[in-house]
């Protein structure tokens, strides 16, 4: 639907690298790897994000793909990057990258590779071995084994995976101007989906995802993080809903929006959700209200949790928001996944996941999602209930260091369906967190 169309977006800069793509200048970055790396180590780098982070490269060119591919070597001193790049561009490149070595031909890492450990046999290689896209595939893995060996240490995550969890000032900045972009997409598409309700009596979920992705592409989106949710009634219900064809949305029921675009530059992702009750005149059930302010409770609880540097792993704070909806299991609603993911250069930084498996302690600088949910599902602890729906709110969250504690500070914080907001419900403290929270939206 969004990639099919290219005429709608401008040309790429030509210049293919960008400080605002880290915020930090190359030699930052490689002075910042150079120390976690042992003297025994030499690290290869497949995942073409983790090279846009080191080097700045500009990794993706919406809705085209991947603008500069490559591999790089790193040891404690020593730094390769082999691309195959047309003369011009690799004349650029090297101007732009101090520190570095700019091989232009991608497949001499493995002869360099092997030279490099020939005249250091001591140095083991330190390579990404996993499932998801851009680590080491197990053929390859199964090679470098026989090549090196016993030489080899394959690991979960990269060294820069985990340096992209910690976000600097700059980067923060970026993320707060996109996600507000994003703030704005998302209160257009809710009054549109609300007028035409109003004023047309019908609209389906694809109609109404396809005119989020023009609103995005008006407010300068590159493209989208991932195929839109537009989930209504019982597919709202369906946490990763992709929108039905020939689905209506009807007035009174619940609509899951979660939305994410690269804007600009397309340097960082944007995510959000919102759930809001179809049709401006409609009135909620007791049900829809009960449900949706347990997930809202939940998501005070957890946005507003401070706590000290190096006292809270991510799987605290996913049990701090699922413990308020576990007793729903038992009604027909369950919490069907985790509560967060990291954001940063994508829309899912898979270093940092806020979960219950999750054992990672939560530092300052770290960007994540806080996404609580309850849905009518099988997987509870009773049948489904009578009213069939979901419910689900997402912010992207920065932790702060602030007066010794550390907190949440959204970086897109958008208004809520208030109708659909029980205040009996809410105790005193849920009730001062709301307010906080309102206070920081642009409209409420």
């Amino acid at each position: 639907h969004f990639r099919g169309a290219r005429a709608a977006f401008p040309e790429r800069r030509k210049d293919l690298v960008g400080p605002e793509l880290s915020g930090a200048r190359v030699e930052e970055r490689l002075r910042w790897l150079s120390a976690r790396i042992r003297e025994s180590e030499v690290h290869l780098f497949t995942s073409q994000e983790d090279i846009a982070w080191m080097l700045n490269l500009r990794a993706w060119d919406f809705p085209c793909g991947r603008a500069v591919q490559g591999r790089a070597l790193v040891a404690r001193g020593w730094a390769a990057f082999f691309s195959d790049l047309e003369a011009p561009e690799a004349a650029r490149l090297k101007a732009a990258l101090p520190g570095w070595s700019l091989v232009p031909h991608e497949g001499r890492w493995r002869a360099a590779l092997r030279e490099l450990l020939r005249r250091s046999p001591s140095l083991k290689l330190v390579a990404e071995h996993h499932r998801r896209p851009g680590a080491v595939n197990h053929a390859d893995m199964s090679h470098l084994k026989g090549l090196l060996n016993g030489q080899l240490q394959p690991v979960d995550r990269s060294i820069a995976q985990l340096g992209r969890l910690h976000k600097n000032e700059a980067e923060i900045a970026a993320l707060r101007r996109y996600g507000a972009r994003l703030t704005g997409v998302m209160g257009t598409a809710v009054e549109f989906l609300q007028d035409a309700l109003e004023n047309d009596g019908r609209i389906t979920e694809r109609a109404f995802g396809l005119e989020i992705d023009r609103l995005a592409r008006a407010a300068g989106a590159r493209g989208p993080t991932f195929h839109p949710i537009t989930g209504s009634g019982a597919n709202s219900a369906l946490p990763h809903h992709r929108w039905e064809k020939g689905k209506v949305i009807h007035p009174g029921e619940m609509v899951v929006i979660d939305i994410g675009y690269y804007f600009d530059e397309a340097a960082y992702a944007t995510d959000m959700t919102r759930t809001v009750l179809a049709g401006r005149h409609a009135r909620p059930t007791e049900l829809q209200k009960e449900i949706y302010t347990a997930v809202l409770k939940a998501f005070l609880r957890q946005f507003a949790a401070r706590f000290e540097a190096g006292r809270m792993k991510a799987r605290q704070l996913d049990q701090l928001g699922r413990s308020l909806l576990a007793p729903f299991k038992e009604r027909g609603f369950a919490f069907l996944h985790g509560t967060g993911h990291g954001l940063g250069i994508l829309d899912h930084e898979l270093a940092l996941t806020i979960s219950p498996k999750s054992h990672i302690t939560l530092k300052s600088g770290f960007c994540y999602s806080l996404e609580p949910g309850l849905y009518a599902s099988a997987d509870a602890d009773a049948p489904p209930p009578d009213e069939t729906f979901g419910v689900r709110l997402e912010d992207i969250v920065v932790l702060e260091a602030r007066d010794g504690w550390l907190t949440h500070s959204s970086l897109a914080p958008h208004p809520l369906d208030e109708r659909l907001i029980e205040s009996r419900f809410l105790d005193a403290s849920a009730r001062s967190q709301l307010e906080s929270y309102l206070a920081a939206c642009p409209s409420s």
